[in-house]
């Protein structure tokens, strides 16, 4: 059976340029209250190279400061959903976080980048 969930709030400010976007956030992510809170995730290494900063030892709010004072902004793209597990593929009865207000409350983002095949599902969002 699936859980509703609610995902988590954005990690963003007002020099955000750039919009990293997600589907929803992980079981342990939701629990500890952290975009990639999972050890086996390698998100924090990947971003952790393209800037050049080893966030992936870092404390979460350290992880956090450093990616917005590299303009580097995350988010999901469903405010909520069901979903069995952390699986995308059970991701079910969906509602999208409302990006015009993000976009007229943040409007430095220029860039959305897409984190998956499923939050890629709707890169139409970039045109709003």
């Amino acid at each position: 059976m699936s859980s509703a969930i609610s995902g988590l709030r954005p990690v963003i400010d007002t020099s955000t340029v750039l919009l990293i976007l997600g589907s929803m956030p992980g079981e342990e992510s939701l629990r500890k209250q952290q975009y990639y809170a999972r050890a086996t995730n390698d998100f924090w290494k990947i971003i952790g190279k393209c800037i050049g900063r080893m966030l992936a030892s870092m404390p979460y709010e350290e992880k956090i400061s450093t990616l917005l004072s590299h303009n580097i902004g995350l988010w999901d793209v469903y405010q909520y959903c069901s979903r069995d597990g952390s699986s995308d593929a059970s991701i079910a009865g969906t509602s999208l976080n409302d990006f015009k207000l993000l976009r007229t409350e943040y409007p430095a983002v220029a860039k959305l980048l897409f984190n998956g095949k499923e939050a890629g599902q709707h890169a139409d969002l970039d045109g709003e």
